[in-house]
């Protein structure tokens, strides 16, 4: 991915820019780089009282790239209360949405 400084680094504009990514989709637009960047990017709505998250990534997920929840996840310890509240899995070999994320071990690491 080519980055500049006017883009966040978790924004790819030819993978996310046209009016049926999760991005535009969520903002019921196409997305504008320059524009809605902030708006589309979760990074934005993190504050040191965001509840805990836990994020699972397929690194097959051609919709949301580990690299993104991977940032989230970071961002989310950089700034949180209590980072230790938010938790980061990977799945090798799994794309969005995979029956993995069904498995009971799976579930064991939300539990």
């Amino acid at each position: 991915d080519v980055m500049d400084s006017q883009h966040r680094p978790e924004f790819h504009p030819v993978k996310h820019a046209n009016s049926r990514s999760p991005e535009s989709r969520f903002l019921g637009k196409a997305v504008s780089p320059c524009d809605d960047i902030d708006r589309a990017s979760p990074l934005t709505y993190v504050t040191k009282s965001t509840v805990p998250f836990f994020l699972a990534a397929g690194d097959s997920d051609p919709c949301v790239p580990c690299a993104q929840s991977k940032m989230l996840y970071d961002h989310l310890q950089a700034i949180a209360k209590h980072p230790d509240k938010h938790l980061y899995t990977e799945f090798p070999d799994v794309g969005h949405g995979h029956p993995a994320f069904g498995e009971p071990e799976f579930a064991s690491r939300i539990i």
